[in-house]
């Protein structure tokens, strides 16, 4: 899910909670909405954390895709099956 689709649609003060949550301000997070901020790695972690996956530190920190980490496991899921194609 989008952070935008997530977060816009909170009235002020479920913003302002989700905002002290994470450890940040609602100017903040509205930045990162609408493109004007990146978002940093730990603020990503945070809130994946506080909408309970909705949104993912992938989504949030493109930098994160950068570097390689095992999501799964941090996580905690089981990963994906690769399915390989065979040419016949």
């Amino acid at each position: 899910m989008k952070f935008r689709d997530y977060f816009l649609p909170l009235d002020k003060k479920a913003r302002g909670d989700f905002a002290d949550r994470c450890q940040t301000n609602t100017k903040q997070l509205l930045n990162i909405c609408g493109g004007k901020r990146p978002c940093s790695p730990e603020l990503a972690i945070n809130i994946e954390r506080e909408s309970k996956g909705a949104c993912t530190v992938e989504e949030l920190a493109p930098v994160a895709k950068r570097i390689r980490v095992d999501w799964h496991y941090i996580r905690g899921a089981k990963r994906p099956r690769r399915t390989e194609v065979r040419a016949g």
